[in-house]
Parts: structure tokens; C-alpha cells; sequence
């Protein structure tokens, strides 16, 4: 428990180290970004985690309730979500546990939603908020010192 607090601590010291960055001229515009695309991003964090959810209820019908199941005999509801967010990042490790047609259709439906609709999403978000904040920026900067 100590160590968790000590390392939920560090965090903590990390996000107040960059929050009086931002009374630095070099750094002010940066950090504001940063504020701003967490800020920008909330509403499309819940559409992840809607989607990641849903595909995590799909996979884990399909697979405890087929047949031919994974190598493991047995997968709980949280190894099936902690592997459909890594597939969201990229790791194709995965997979190879996922048998049968219907998963893998599903998985490609799952990947292709994610990883080029959302991450297209994503990219939208980012780029706007990059356009407001780069056109508030004089007044921010004004502010912040």
C-alpha cells in the first residue's frame, strides 16, 4: 500500500511541476495544449470506451459460450476487456487466443472502428484544439504571466 501511495505521489509531483511550467514563456503555449486536448478529448474518450466495452461484451459471448474457446480453459469478463484494450493500442498478441469465424469477423470490425475511424477522430479533435488554442494564444500567454 505504501508503495502504491509513493508512486501515485510521484504522479501528483509530475502534474504540479507542469502546471507552474506554465509560467514560462516557452512552455505556457505547450502546457495550455496539453489542458486543452484532455479537456477537448472527454466526450471522445466516452466514445472509446462505449465501443471498447461493447466489443468486450461481443468477444467474451464468443467466447465463453462457443465451442472451441480460447487455449486457456477459462477467460473472465476482465482479461477479455484488458485484451480488447490491447488491441486498441496495437498489441496483435491477442489474437491468437481468439478461435472461430465469428470472432475473428468481429475483431476486424473492432479494429477497423478503432483504429481508423477513431484514430481519425481523434486527429480531428487534436487539430482543433490546436487551431483554438494557437488563436487564443497572445491572450493566454498575457494571462498566464
Amino acid at each position: 500500500v505504501v508503495k502504491s501511495l509513493y508512486a501515485l505521489e510521484y504522479i501528483l509531483l509530475g502534474v504540479k511541476v507542469i502546471y507552474f511550467l506554465r509560467g514560462y514563456s516557452g512552455s505556457s503555449f505547450l502546457i495550455n495544449m496539453i489542458f486543452q486536448v484532455l479537456e477537448d478529448m472527454s466526450v471522445f474518450l466516452v466514445i472509446v470506451a462505449v465501443v471498447t466495452f461493447s466489443f468486450s461484451g461481443a468477444f467474451y459471448l464468443l467466447l465463453t459460450h462457443s465451442g472451441d474457446c480460447c487455449k486457456d480453459a477459462e477467460v473472465s469478463a476482465v482479461e477479455v476487456l484488458y485484451s480488447s484494450y490491447l488491441i486498441l493500442l496495437g498489441e496483435t498478441d491477442v489474437v491468437e487466443s481468439f478461435l472461430g469465424d465469428w470472432i475473428r469477423i468481429v475483431f476486424v470490425a473492432y479494429t477497423l472502428i478503432n483504429l481508423i475511424v477513431l484514430l481519425n477522430l481523434l486527429i480531428a479533435v487534436i487539430s482543433d484544439t490546436f487551431d483554438k488554442v494557437q488563436d487564443n494564444a497572445d491572450h493566454a500567454r498575457n494571462a498566464e504571466l
